[in-house]
């Protein structure tokens, strides 16, 4: 049993000890709770049950979040702007926002530029794709304009051509603006000899775009592993968004159309931009589309909009605590990214008092400590102690036994969280297995970290969460942390 006796008296038994012999240990050394007959765990009254640890490393499986997402924004340019009767692919914009497909001007506009019923067939998008595969009408008759594009085998070679190839190359932008680096610029080489089109990553054109069902395309797969090791989290802040909308803007569709006489699109038989028209689709979220008010509906995959930590999650037992067979405090702990630790009591617990804890690094680091309560009744977030720690690396010191002070006046229960939350193995968040929608992203300016949200999980408790002040000399920057006590009460 771990019972809070006082504190302050055990603070001044511990380090003595400390100094005598490099660690005090009250934890076990168990990879899993004691369990009754049944396998149900077997605790005494008071007790800690286990704890909920978020971290990074360098084992995190990126799911198909930015890649669909890319897709879909794809889709929609086609939708709006290339075959607009395509009820195979159509748009997700209303009927008031969507331009009017009874207006032929508004057909393939990602090929062709019209201005009143004058065709410029030599003005296209930059991310545009050969124009000798189809014999394009003038676009100033409607009926001979919608009857044309009706054709099943036209669109889906329109939409062949399109949307594949430049949903990878629009995955690649949206990996570089959430990392905050410059995005890429593709150089397109259209061959209207052979109906060919070439998109490349790079304007040497070494690093050639591929589609394909069965392989690697060498430009995406290496922007999936730069963003895994140096990104922070999935999906778009408001900042994202606006830098892909001037992304669209000046290089997919281009500045040689943007802002001159062929910037016009019908929508409701009025005149619009296409920056009007981007606004309304860069306000869809694809994943909760029957629900775009900002309230998420009940399902595995998180709103684009919402960003999730690129962070995995593991429950840990007796095994966070120090080892008291080994000579060296640490040892038995792996050193990986700490953010978040969730305290998991046992039914009988009711408060925290306080936890003594050990940190050790390789490198010299600053981390700041804190324990937080999160109330879920008042769905508020109280910082309830907080230390700046400076580890020496590769050193271990007594100084690296640390307390952290907590309040009975911060209630908590035994911790009962959804099902998707309960994982023995390292498990990534990610949307594919629904724990996204039980993380977000906390930045305070040196990256974000993977912190509880407590209004998902549905109740009060304790986090301990780590701040590494990251000075940019690596990307990744592992300490180890043991528990050494925890101090929980039970005056209910």
């Amino acid at each position: 049993m771990k019972r809070f006796v006082s504190l302050f008296f055990v603070f001044i038994l511990i380090v003595p000890c400390l100094f005598l012999s490099g660690c005090l240990f009250f934890g076990g050394d168990g990879d899993e709770p004691q369990v009754d007959e049944n396998g149900n765990p077997l605790y005494e009254e008071g007790e800690i049950e286990g704890f909920k640890v978020a971290y990074r490393n360098n084992n995190y499986s990126l799911d198909n979040t930015i890649q669909d997402y890319a897709k879909f924004i794809v889709t929609e340019l086609y939708a709006n702007f290339g075959i607009l009767n395509d009820y195979s692919h159509t748009t997700k914009l209303s009927d008031d926002d969507k331009p009017d497909s009874e207006v032929a001007s508004n057909y393939d506009k990602i090929r062709v530029q019209t201005q009143l019923t004058e065709v410029n067939r030599s003005v296209s998008w930059n991310w545009t794709f050969s124009q000798s595969a189809e014999n394009v009408p003038s676009l100033s008759t409607v009926d001979d304009t919608v009857n044309y594009y009706s054709s099943t085998i036209r669109q889906n070679a329109y939409y062949d051509e399109f949307v594949p190839v430049y949903s990878i190359a629009l995955e690649i932008v949206l990996y570089d603006i959430i990392l905050d680096v410059t995005p890429h610029v593709f150089s397109i080489v259209v061959n209207q000899n052979n109906g060919m089109t070439s998109v490349y990553a790079d304007e040497q054109q070494t690093q050639l775009i591929e589609v394909v069902n069965i392989g690697y395309c060498d430009a995406l797969d290496n922007a999936r592993e730069n963003f895994k090791n140096n990104a922070t989290y999935v999906g778009l802040t408001e900042n994202d968004i606006s830098q892909l909308k001037e992304y669209i803007l000046n290089y997919v569709i281009g500045t040689h159309i943007v802002g001159t006489i062929y910037d016009n699109v019908v929508v409701n038989g009025k005149e619009t931009t296409y920056s009007q028209i981007l606004d309304n689709i860069l306000k869809i979220d694809p994943f909760n589309f029957n629900d775009n008010e900002g309230n998420e509906n009940e399902t595995n995959t998180k709103s684009i909009f919402n960003p999730y930590p690129i962070s995995s999650i593991k429950d840990f037992y007796d095994n966070l605590y120090i080892n008291t067979d080994s000579t060296s405090c640490l040892e038995h702990i792996t050193a990986r990214e700490y953010q978040s630790i969730i305290i998991e009591p046992a039914d009988t617990t009711s408060n925290l008092v306080g936890l003594f804890y050990a940190l050790e690094s390789e490198y010299d680091m600053v981390i700041n400590v804190s324990l937080n309560y999160y109330n879920f009744s008042s769905d508020t977030y109280t910082v309830v102690d907080s230390q700046l720690v400076n580890i020496k690396g590769g050193v271990w010191s007594a100084k690296n036994i640390l307390l952290l002070n907590a309040s009975s006046s911060y209630k908590i229960s035994k911790f009962n969280p959804p099902s998707a939350m309960q994982v023995s193995d390292e498990t990534s968040i990610s949307n594919t297995n629904g724990l996204a929608n039980y993380y977000d992203v906390y930045d305070n300016g040196y990256g974000g970290i993977a912190i509880g949200n407590g209004e998902k999980i549905g109740q009060s408790y304790y986090e301990i969460r780590f701040e590494i002040r990251k000075d940019g000399s690596k990307t990744f920057y592992p300490f180890k942390f043991g528990m050494l006590s925890v101090f929980p009460g039970n005056n209910k």
